[in-house]
């Protein structure tokens, strides 16, 4: 389980990821945006994370290893989204790398739907 040397690379994928439709997560970390598996021979370079708002909610996004199940770092938690908001979580002059044996998962609460997720990304072999 190594990351590429990103100097050396072979190949970058420009990608998108969406997210919508999540059910009331109670602020846990439900739904898998993104996830680069462990000997993906990978690593991603996150440009932009927005989310918004089509009903207010509270948003709760987080870094976790592969299996999704250890948590390994907040990005951001509990902060409210107003109705017709928006707001960027990551951008391109703020990115973050995801390497191997990581994911980002997300949640909301104050009911079901509300949020949608973009996600733009490179993907590094």
């Amino acid at each position: 389980m190594a990351n590429p040397n990103i100097v050396n690379v072979s190949s970058i994928y420009g990608k998108t990821e969406y997210l919508h439709n999540l059910s009331d997560g109670g602020g846990s970390h439900t739904n898998a945006l993104l996830t680069n598996g462990s000997n993906s021979g990978k690593i991603l370079k996150i440009n932009t994370l927005m989310v918004c708002a089509t009903n207010s909610r509270q948003v709760f996004v987080a870094v976790y290893n592969g299996t999704g199940t250890t948590l390994q770092s907040r990005i951001i938690h509990g902060t409210s989204v107003g109705n017709g908001s928006s707001l960027v979580l990551i951008s391109k002059s703020a990115m973050m790398y995801l390497p191997e044996d990581k994911s980002i998962k997300i949640g909301q609460t104050n009911g079901n739907n509300g949020l949608e997720f973009i996600c733009s990304y490179e993907e590094i072999s």
